[in-house]
């Protein structure tokens, strides 16, 4: 069985899906953004796939990532308002979700509430130190 280093140098047929959703899995957690893109290049994975990886991204809150993946099919329909992290590089994601065709009317009304708050909230609790 080959590792995930492997995958991007071999052609699809020498690895299973399985195999190749591991690596993704993977890569998305370290925030390898080349690896994803070559993963999606070489490796048998398609929109579904970047679609669950989606979700990983958000956690990590990595721009680029969440880029790589949009770009690579992944439904940006499934991110709901509480998906969309209240902390770190916000305004980038924000920015990148308008770009990719994100229904702000569909419950955007209720991200920029979340954000705003938490980031009265965060304000506030540096300000009490």
């Amino acid at each position: 069985m080959p590792s995930s280093e492997d995958l991007s140098i071999l052609p699809e047929m020498h690895f299973s899906p399985s195999e190749a959703q591991d690596a993704l899995r993977t890569a998305c957690h370290n925030g390898d953004h080349k690896r994803v893109s070559e993963l999606f290049a070489n490796a048998p994975l398609d929109a579904e796939d970047a679609t669950s990886a989606l979700e990983d991204a958000l956690v990590e809150m990595d721009p680029a990532l969440i880029r790589v993946l949009l770009q690579n099919g992944a439904d940006i329909g499934s991110i709901g308002c509480r998906d969309i992290p209240r902390s770190g590089q916000v305004g980038e994601l924000l920015e990148l979700l308008a770009r990719y065709g994100y229904d702000f009317e569909k419950d955007g009304h209720w991200v920029l509430q979340s954000v705003l708050l938490s980031s009265i909230f965060q304000q506030n609790d540096s300000n009490a130190c």
